[in-house]
């Protein structure tokens, strides 16, 4: 038997037969299990706050079913828990608990503790995987994806790409030419003239903030490829990184349970046909973009799932 003090809990039912396992001191319709007799409750009983069964506290058959000696009982322990006497306008209250109740009530909070170590280890997860697409003045620049145009012909509404400021805007290509060792950036008059010279079409370059790299947008990934290919033969001291355009994401909101990625991906295709027809026929590599990152409940309502996917920007768009 335990006594715990200012316990702020909600009384719960419990298993008749687990007490009577853990307690055979219990009181039932008067009469003690253990001691086969009848008992008065009211001075020597005691009752459980959470399950609010009665036990036989003093003078049991058992001694070791005893809450207490039977005068520390009367004078101490019953006024306490009962709140009467010298307890009666004292802060606080004195609650007596099963053994059973007790390991309940333990093992109850051991779950939650586990399920909020799980939600902690998810969102971790989050983390992770949003550090690892470093935002740099590179991806910065580029634009944010548009609705695109539609034009109507008959009765057919059909997307005119040419329109589409996020498709065309998506045919410029990027680079960074690294610093040599020495931390020099390229020469800008013999990039300029590796442009000339190539018929090498440059949208802007600019100088990176972090890193005082060389940023260059290209128009074309024809010019990106054979910008990079002169760096390499003609200044082989600076590296050249191309940098991927940057593709949106969206969050899919209402799953009932965790669907595994695979799952997602076909629940999407099969209820959207125009998506379906993209990832299949479509001949640009960089539309046929459907990828599920995570998925994870809701921070307001556990029981409700989000899938937070990257996709291409003509799947956004439908």
């Amino acid at each position: 038997m335990v006594l715990l003090q200012d316990l702020d809990s909600e009384a719960s039912s419990v298993s008749s037969d687990g007490i009577a396992n853990t307690a055979p001191n219990l009181i039932t319709d008067g009469h003690c299990m253990a001691c086969n007799i009848n008992v008065n409750v009211d001075t020597h009983g005691i009752k459980c706050w959470f399950c609010k069964n009665i036990f036989h506290a003093i003078n049991c058959s058992n001694d070791k079913n005893c809450v207490s000696a039977p005068t520390v009982f009367s004078n101490q322990l019953q006024p306490a828990v009962n709140n009467t006497g010298a307890y009666e306008k004292r802060f606080g209250r004195f609650l007596f608990v099963c053994d059973f109740c007790i390991t309940c009530e333990e093992e109850k909070r051991a779950l939650a503790t586990v399920d909020r170590v799980d939600v902690l280890e998810k969102k971790i997860d989050s983390m992770k995987f949003a550090f690892k697409s470093e935002i740099s003045e590179l991806k910065s620049i580029l634009c944010k994806p548009e609705a695109a145009s539609v034009s109507t012909v008959g009765n057919d509404a059909v997307k005119n790409v040419w329109e589409d400021k996020q498709r065309t805007e998506n045919l410029k290509h990027m680079m960074a030419i690294k610093n040599d060792e020495n931390g020099n950036p390229v020469n800008a008059a013999k990039l300029e003239k590796i442009c000339i010279e190539n018929g090498i079409s440059v949208h802007k370059t600019f100088t990176l903030k972090r890193s005082s790299d060389t940023g260059v947008v290209l128009n074309s990934k024809s010019d990106a490829d054979k910008l990079q290919g002169k760096i390499v033969s003609e200044c082989p001291e600076h590296k050249v990184e191309k940098v991927a355009t940057k593709v949106p994401t969206i969050n899919v909101v209402g799953f009932n349970r965790e669907y595994t990625k695979d799952e997602i991906s076909t629940m999407i295709k099969n209820q959207n046909p125009g998506i379906t027809s993209v990832l299949e026929d479509s001949s640009c590599p960089d539309d046929k973009i459907m990828e599920v990152i995570y998925v994870a409940p809701l921070r307001n309502n556990s029981s409700v799932f989000r899938a937070t996917i990257r996709v291409s920007n003509i799947i956004r768009s439908i």
